[in-house]
């Protein structure tokens, strides 16, 4: 790499994480072994860098989160990687683990064995099984997927949604908007 490139390239990261570590002044690391008890920063405050954890907790986190189990108050910005990882409010990047649970909205790409969100899905989402509270906007894919409603795509063995407009491809799909019928065996439409 010449030095120029070297140059934008730093230029262009720091340029993207100054509005980030503007807004939010948490501790640049968190060590955690058992939250609230062993671990550096209060369960309370937030973390704007890096997370490792057996088990930890804070009010947010903007970063990188790695550990067992990860537990956010509210709202999480960055890349996830955990066993189980359980964040209050927004996830707005990568989540990587067992088990995810986001209990607001997501935007990004998220990849568990058993991937829950309780707001809206705007990106892609990989798991056995899947679940959005709110409306799925991008690809749903897993073996079990189930959407409130659909503005994309569900790929898997056995898709569900109750509104909304989108393809499904899978052994059977429920899609209660559908143009046909509500279930159907490998493709449902609803547009």
């Amino acid at each position: 790499m010449t030095k120029i490139t070297k140059l934008c390239a730093l230029a262009l990261l720091s340029a993207a994480l100054l509005p980030a570590t503007a807004s939010f002044a948490g501790a640049p690391l968190q060590l955690s072994l058992w939250a609230p008890r062993a671990q550096l920063v209060s369960a309370l405050q937030g973390v704007t860098g890096l997370r490792l954890a057996i088990y930890g907790k804070n009010s947010y986190l903007k970063g990188l989160d790695i550990g067992g189990v990860l537990q956010t108050g509210t709202d999480e910005g960055g890349i996830v990687l955990g066993l189980y990882d359980k964040i209050g409010g927004d996830l707005t990047g990568a989540s990587f683990g067992l088990v995810s649970d986001v209990g607001g909205d997501t935007l990004g790409i998220t990849a568990a064995f058993i991937d829950l969100h309780g707001g809206d899905l705007d990106g892609l989402t990989f798991g056995l099984y899947s679940s959005v509270g709110g409306t799925v906007t991008g690809l749903q894919a897993g073996m079990v997927n189930r959407a409130s409603c659909l503005h994309g795509i569900q790929f898997g063995l056995f898709n569900f949604a109750y509104a909304g407009k989108g393809l499904q491809v899978g052994l059977l799909n429920y899609f209660d908007t559908s143009v046909v019928y509500d279930w159907l065996p490998l493709v449902n439409v609803a547009f």
